[in-house]
């Protein structure tokens, strides 16, 4: 009876350890947008679009500075091939 109750439990463990490592591969294939809650993967989205903004701006001021120390050197007679 001991025994049987040993190898019934054995199996029933065995299983769930079936279950749980094909449980894990299936979330492991996942899409990390799929595995998160909605309103943190808006969250990640909402930084992303602002530090792409950031940088639209940031690139969009260099160039006016470029373009005026290229124009202050022009007046200045300087060469303009840096």
């Amino acid at each position: 009876m001991l025994m049987t109750a040993f190898i019934l439990l054995s199996i029933l463990v065995f299983l769930l350890l079936i279950g749980n490592y094909v449980m894990n591969q299936r979330y492991l294939k996942k899409k990390t947008s799929q595995t998160m809650r909605p309103e943190v993967w808006n969250e990640i989205e909402n930084e992303m679009n602002a530090a792409l903004a950031r940088r639209n701006k940031f690139k969009i001021t260099l160039e006016q500075v470029q373009q005026k120390s290229h124009r202050e050197l022009a007046d200045n007679g300087e060469d303009q091939n840096l």
